[in-house]
């Protein structure tokens, strides 16, 4: 596919773009808003990855100017930030961007963004992933979450009333999320009534979310990459057909995971 990269940093474009290229993608870097538009008329890209801090003014107000070229009115975007509040974040859907990711981004969550937005074929699609688990979960909401020593990464979240777009904070502490008890595991964790598991007794979440299933995903060297789970406000039976795929969708991740590595 054909990435536009807007980046003004001439050594993390060039990083960005052999990573990409080496994944199989076609990649024009500029490093303006102005020169992304001149590019765009030349020929129309698949997706934009867009720096938010540009030269030439940020990529919230470049984005409908990228759109108005012929042929990029419905090409998806990524958001490239430094800030990764969750006002930062709303801003970004605001502006028309599909996924915020904060700087710096590592490859898997590059990669993953990409082929969930433009719809491709493969595990790291994840969109097709989670939509699916929620069906079969009942859940309202679907992720994919990387950990990152005590930082929990969004790298897609699934909102059965939102679809379109990824529109959770990029970033939390681990302890805010029931993930905590994946991570302390390194297995399959299920509550299916907050309210009556003791687990939760004491978490944050306890009266946000009824409803938990998370899978640890692996890195090839056995170390915990982070979890695919499902949860929702309301309890939920989570029973063997969905423990039993997301525990395999887990394991088609790690497969993934270590081709893009």
């Amino acid at each position: 596919m054909s990435v536009l990269l807007v980046e003004d940093d001439p050594d993390a474009g060039e990083l960005m773009s052999l990573a990409l290229e080496g994944r199989g993608a076609s990649c024009r870097l500029v490093e303006t808003g102005g020169a992304a538009v001149r590019e765009l008329s030349r020929g129309p890209a698949d997706v934009i990855v867009c720096d938010l801090s540009l030269p030439d003014g940020s990529g919230l107000d470049w984005l409908p100017k990228l759109r108005e070229v012929p042929g990029m009115a419905s090409v998806p975007a990524v958001a490239v930030s430094g800030h990764g509040s969750a006002a930062d974040r709303a801003s970004s859907i605001a502006a028309g961007f599909e996924k915020h990711l904060l700087k710096p981004a590592k490859l898997i969550d590059i990669v993953s963004a990409i082929t969930t937005l433009t719809s491709r074929n493969g595990p790291l699609a994840m969109k097709p992933t989670l939509a699916r688990l929620a069906e079969v979960t009942g859940c309202r909401y679907t992720s994919f979450l990387r950990f990152e020593r005590d930082t929990l990464v969004n790298i897609w979240t699934y909102d059965q009333c939102n679809a379109a777009t990824d529109a959770f904070p990029a970033v939390a502490p681990v302890e805010a999320s029931y993930c905590i008890l994946v991570k302390q595991a390194g297995e399959l964790v299920v509550i299916e009534n907050a309210a009556e598991d003791p687990r939760s007794i004491g978490h944050a979440k306890r009266h946000v979310l009824a409803t938990y299933a998370g899978a640890p995903v692996f890195n090839a060297d056995g170390s915990l990459l982070g979890t695919l789970c499902a949860y929702d406000e309301a309890p939920r039976t989570i029973g063997a057909e969905a423990r039993t795929m997301l525990s395999a969708a887990a394991h088609e991740l790690e497969g993934a995971i270590k081709d893009v590595e």
